[in-house]
């Protein structure tokens, strides 16, 4: 009776792994070039605190889903350094990172679920559905992108979201005995660009 449940598991775990292995896995390895920032507002003035380089290469392996006509991320991750970010003021930046709780949680991160098909050739909009972990907190939601090849090969993506501190369970930084306020928007810019690898 063992041998024969064996029998019925690994028959049933290498249907699995030949469902998985027909469908065709692909990968963009993200380019240092990639950058994100985040703009918000104060009753005085604005700010914008931005990550100008993005260093890890990380790589998003997808396959495309045909009767959705989507994109469908495996594993893929974007990991950004909340310690990286400059508001290009020291005392912005340094209450920007604490609002954040970079001394607990550094990283920022959006996994990237899935996004319409698209080919590389022409610009195009395209939305995406993204999981942002940002200070222990998770939140799903979708971003408008503008997909556009560029001339070095590489796949440019730009895309904007408008998000709140309390979105994530954190209270805009006060100063000056409250007389200085951080709006509860603030602005998520991405400016990616993407090699695919064969």
């Amino acid at each position: 009776m063992k041998t024969v449940l064996f029998f019925h598991l690994l028959l049933l775990l290498t249907s699995t792994n030949t469902i998985n292995n027909n469908k065709a896995v692909n990968r963009w390895v993200v380019d240092s070039s990639s950058s994100l920032n985040i703009e918000g507002r104060s009753n005085v003035t604005s700010f914008r605190c931005e990550v100008t380089k993005y260093l890890k290469a990380d790589t998003l392996a997808y396959y495309k889903n045909e009767a959705a006509k989507q994109f469908i991320f495996t594993n893929s991750c974007l990991t950004v350094d909340i310690n990286g970010f400059d508001c290009h003021q020291r005392f912005i930046t340094s209450d920007f990172r604490k609002t954040l709780k970079a001394d607990q949680n550094r990283w920022l991160k959006i996994h990237f679920i899935s996004m319409d098909v698209f080919d590389a050739y022409s610009r195009q909009l395209v939305k995406g559905k993204v999981e942002i972990i940002l200070a222990g907190v998770s939140r799903i939601t979708t971003i408008d992108f503008i997909a556009n090849p560029t001339n070095t090969g590489l796949i440019q993506m730009n895309g904007t979201k408008t998000l709140t501190f309390s979105d994530f369970n954190l209270t805009p930084p006060r100063k000056l005995a409250g007389f200085i306020r951080i709006e509860e928007a603030i602005k998520v810019n991405f400016q990616l660009f993407f090699k695919t690898v064969e």
